[in-house]
């Protein structure tokens, strides 16, 4: 999942906090394990995140809104934006799926 907001040192701020978590940890959060997401990794650049899921439960578009409140929560993302005086921020994003996927 590749996401991407206009330059300003909030989104710099909530990059550099994503790409400084503890995978082991945030692959313990209970709205990933319900819905078979696990984080591979998370990259900087726009901010890329690597994760697999498991076919059935929620749909695709559930579990990619848990992975977003996920990383609302455990990067604080509320507070960086107050520390910077922001009231919002604009994400916008994609999710890469390699052609001829057979999930397994």
């Amino acid at each position: 999942m590749v996401l991407k907001s206009s330059q300003s040192s909030e989104w710099e701020q909530i990059k550099e906090n994503a790409t400084n978590l503890d995978i082991e940890d945030l692959n313990t959060k209970p709205a990933l394990k319900e819905n078979g997401i696990t984080v591979k990794s998370i990259n900087r650049g726009c901010l890329v995140v690597d994760f697999n899921t498991s076919r059935g439960g929620a749909p695709f578009k559930e579990k990619i809104g848990s992975i977003m409140h996920v990383l609302f929560e455990v990067l604080d993302i509320r507070s960086t934006l107050q520390d910077n005086n922001a009231s919002e921020i604009q994400v916008k994003g994609y999710v890469y799926h390699p052609k001829g996927f057979n999930g397994k």
